[in-house]
């Protein structure tokens, strides 16, 4: 007879194996369950697994290893074999489903309640020992706050002593030199400012403040009119040469040696236009062809006046006093850059590179102030301070006192010696390092010694014990507890 093979998975269901059954086309069909078994583990399970297949025409029958399937298959009537060679060379014997029995007599209630009920002892009964043990767990309690209620906190304040070592302190520009010599790091950086300064001008100079003047004498080489304008240039023969221009404009009239005398003053003024007669005779420009030129008299009048201006000590002193400032500007600016914690080296600040340098009035005039602005560029070296602080922290323990800790995480650097950079940028200098000390003290075995005490008899045990800059302060929580907790988890010790 044709047996339909059904695979039952870890996960299958009622709802879904009657699915599967609802397709079935053969008279015989038989369920593989895996060997981890499966999710239908009722009777009730299998028994309707079994008559969704009656309904299709089927006999049902099964495949497992599991004993606990084996048996409920076997009570809903379900053949059960253990392979599907065996389940299809074997025949079908269908049984019928095993009905349960059902016990129709009732348990008697009352004996069994009279069976378990407990039988208390009749001295829990007496009115002296419920009170004995009720006192007793009072007592039990007030036992029990009394070492967990109270709470009391200690302020100790150590005597501090300082320690001071000073150092040798290498830093290296590479962070290859720092690695080979077990160095620390030296870092620079940069920063440009600028600012002015007004100076009031200590020297004096003469001021060309007049013009030379005088009279010019023009004679006519031609035979034509020649017209001389206003301005016309007429200059010595020197190098360099002093130029007059003239004041009106004059004509000559025609005729050869023709002549007309024009006013003419110093192109610039000073005693340089002071010159001798007959020294102006060359005319500039194209007249020259036409005329011939001279002064028959000397050109006088010229002449300086003494005028404050700044002079080369001003300049000196208002540069220093500005580049002071700008100095002050950028240290500044440094330690605004670097982190509280690194080194400034003040001493290597240096000034770099001068961008923009400007005197007002410039070099030879008159004035009463003189201006400089000035641009200019600093440099510093700082030695990082986490590397810093992590070896002098080192260095200290190392050099500290037997008995002592530190008080707090605060190192104190001082430059003893001005730090001395070379061109391979090696830095050497010497370094002052200070820091506070404080006793060790074992917290756990003064708790203990205090503990269950009254506040005076610990005050005093422990103002004898300790060296302490101040007295002890003890704080009991509740404030109204006489004694100091017995345990000592109770007890706090800050210092």
């Amino acid at each position: 007879m044709k047996t339909q093979v059904i695979p039952v998975e870890a996960h299958d269901d009622v709802v879904s194996l009657r699915d599967k059954l609802a397709w079935v086309k053969a008279r015989r069909v038989l369920l593989v369950l895996p060997r981890r078994g499966a999710a239908i583990d009722t009777r009730l399970a299998w028994l309707l697994l079994r008559r969704k297949a009656e309904t299709m025409g089927a006999v049902l029958a099964l495949v497992t290893h599991s004993t606990r399937v084996r048996r409920l298959a076997q009570e809903a009537g379900i053949p059960v074999f253990t392979s599907v060679l065996e389940a299809q060379q074997t025949e079908w014997q269908v049984m019928p489903a095993r009905r349960l029995e059902c016990r129709s007599s009732r348990a008697d209630l009352e004996s069994l309640r009279a069976v378990g009920r407990r039988v208390e002892a009749r001295w829990r009964t007496r009115p002296v020992a419920r009170l004995t043990f009720f006192s007793l767990a009072v007592l039990a309690l007030f036992a029990l706050l009394l070492f967990l209620l109270p709470a009391a906190e200690i302020q100790l304040s150590p005597l501090r002593i300082q320690q001071s070592l000073p150092v040798e302190v290498m830093a290296f520009s590479d962070a290859e030199q720092v690695r080979l010599h077990n160095g620390l790091p030296l870092a620079q950086v940069t920063v440009a400012v600028e600012g002015s300064k007004v100076w009031p001008a200590s020297g004096r100079i003469p001021v060309p403040v007049t013009y030379a003047r005088g009279t010019i004498r023009f004679r006519n080489l031609t035979d034509s009119v020649v017209g001389i304008p206003a301005g016309t240039v007429v200059q010595t023969a020197d190098a360099p040469p002093v130029r007059f221009v003239t004041l009106n404009d004059a004509v000559v009239t025609a005729g050869v040696d023709k002549q007309v005398d024009v006013p003419a003053r110093a192109e610039l003024p000073g005693e340089g236009g002071n010159v001798p007669a007959d020294a102006l005779v060359v005319i500039d420009g194209p007249l020259g062809a036409s005329l011939a030129a001279t002064n028959p008299q000397a050109m006088h009048g010229g002449g300086y006046q003494s005028m404050r201006a700044p002079s080369e000590e001003d300049r000196r002193h208002a540069r220093a006093a500005l580049l002071a400032e700008l100095r002050q500007q950028a240290l500044a600016l440094f330690k605004a850059q670097v982190a509280p914690t690194d080194l400034l080296l003040t001493d290597t600040l240096t000034l770099t590179e001068i961008l923009h340098e400007v005197y007002f009035p410039a070099a030879g005039q008159p004035g009463d102030n003189l201006l400089l602005a000035l641009e200019v560029r600093f440099s510093i070296h700082y030695l990082p301070g986490a590397a810093l602080r992590q070896r002098a922290k080192a260095i200290l323990d190392a050099a500290a006192p037997a008995g002592f800790l530190p008080a707090d995480e605060d190192i104190r650097m001082t430059l003893v010696e001005k730090p001395v950079l070379d061109n391979e940028g090696v830095l050497r200098c010497r370094l002052l390092l200070q820091r506070d000390l404080k006793p060790r003290l074992d917290t756990s075995g003064l708790a203990r010694s205090v503990r269950g005490r009254r506040p005076a008899v610990a005050f005093s045990m422990l103002t004898a014990q300790l060296p302490l800059q101040e007295a002890p302060q003890i704080r009991l929580r509740p404030s109204w507890w006489p004694w100091l907790p017995f345990t000592e988890f109770r007890i706090g010790i800050k210092w």
